[in-house]
C-alpha cells in the first residue's frame, strides 16, 4: 500500500490523534516501570519485560499511522523499524543474563533498560516520528533523573512529563 492509499483510508487529523494516543501510551508505560522500580525493584524484572514488549507492539502500530516521504514505501520501513526492534529484544535478553548472573542488580538492570528503551525509541523517532524521538528523550530523562536525583527523582520526572504532553498538545495544535 503506498502513502497515497494509506492517507486516503485514514483521515489526517485521526492519524495525529492515533500517533497521539500511541506517544501518551508510550510515556506512560515509562512512567509505571520508573514507579515500579522506584517501589518494587524486585517486581520490576517481571515489568520491564511487559514494558519491552509494549514499546515494540506500540512502535510497529506507530508505523502504521506515519505518512511517508516520496522515497521511502510502507513495507521497508516496516522491514527496518522490525529488524531495529529485533536489536532491542536482543538488547532485552542480553540485560536479563546480566541480570540473573549476579552481574547486574535489579536497579541497575531496569535504569539500563529504561535507559535503552529511550534511546531505541529516539533513533526509531528519527525514521518514523517526532513524537516517538519525544517519547524517547522522557525515558531517557526519567533513567537520569533517577540515577541523579535519588530519592527525589519526581521533582524532575513530574514536570518533565508535564512538559511532554504540553508540547504534544501544542503539536497537534500547530498541524490543524
Amino acid at each position: 500500500m503506498d502513502n497515497a492509499e494509506h492517507d486516503h483510508d485514514t483521515p489526517e487529523s485521526a492519524q495525529v490523534a492515533i500517533r497521539l494516543a500511541l506517544t501518551v501510551l508510550l510515556i506512560a508505560v515509562a512512567l509505571g516501570d520508573l514507579a515500579v522500580l522506584h517501589w518494587h525493584p524486585k517486581l520490576f524484572w517481571s515489568y520491564s519485560q511487559t514494558m519491552a514488549v509494549v514499546d515494540v507492539l506500540v512502535a510497529m502500530v506507530f508505523v502504521g499511522f506515519v505518512p511517508l516521504g516520496p522515497f521511502c514505501t510502507r513495507w521497508s520501513l516496516v522491514w527496518r523499524q522490525g529488524l531495529h526492534w529485533l536489536g532491542f529484544l536482543v538488547l532485552v535478553y542480553l540485560v536479563h543474563d546480566l541480570l540473573f548472573l549476579g552481574v547486574l542488580t535489579h536497579r541497575t538492570a531496569g535504569l539500563s533498560l529504561l535507559g535503552l528503551s529511550g534511546f531505541v525509541l529516539y533513533f526509531a523517532g528519527l525514521y518514523v516520528d517526532l513524537l516517538m524521538m519525544l517519547a524517547g528523550v522522557v525515558c531517557i530523562s526519567m533513567a537520569a533523573s533517577m540515577v541523579w536525583l535519588h530519592q527525589h527523582f519526581w521533582l524532575l520526572v513530574l514536570p518533565l512529563c508535564v512538559l511532554a504532553l504540553l508540547l504534544l498538545i501544542l503539536s497537534v495544535r500547530n498541524r490543524e
